[in-house]
């Protein structure tokens, strides 16, 4: 049987995917604590749903073209889980399209994600982003 954070994890992403924010914020402990790399659009340290989806997720829809977050692997590190994988989408303002790799570490308490913190290239994005 699959680990049941991963299993969650997993549901994460299908409804970031759907733009499910009602789902997401269900899944986030009321106090997430999340970690964008500073150098990526949204960087910075956020606390709360809220927080969250107006510092972070708007600008994905705002800002870019078809926005992904590819999943390649998801793995298991008992209160953490580790996902790899690649973002892709054209910054609109530039018309630049851009690929790159990331990881995303969450921990997880009593079935909600406590934290994130976000790993990537941020130069490849940062590249798209400038004219």
């Amino acid at each position: 049987m699959e680990n049941q954070n991963i299993e969650i994890i997993k549901d994460l992403y299908k409804h970031f995917a759907a733009g499910n924010g009602a789902e997401i914020a269900a899944i986030f402990a009321e106090n997430i604590e999340w970690v964008q790399m500073k150098g990526f659009p949204g960087g910075g340290h956020f606390i709360g749903f809220n927080d969250i989806a107006n510092n972070v997720f708007k600008g994905f829809g705002k800002n870019w073209t078809d926005w992904k977050a590819s999943v390649d692997e998801f793995v298991d590190a008992g209160a953490d889980v580790f996902v790899f994988g690649k973002y892709s989408g054209t910054y609109k303002d530039t018309g630049k399209f851009m690929e790159a790799e990331f990881v995303h570490r969450y921990t997880l308490m009593d079935g909600k994600v406590e934290r994130f913190k976000q790993y990537t290239d941020t130069k490849l994005v940062a590249d798209a982003v400038s004219s």
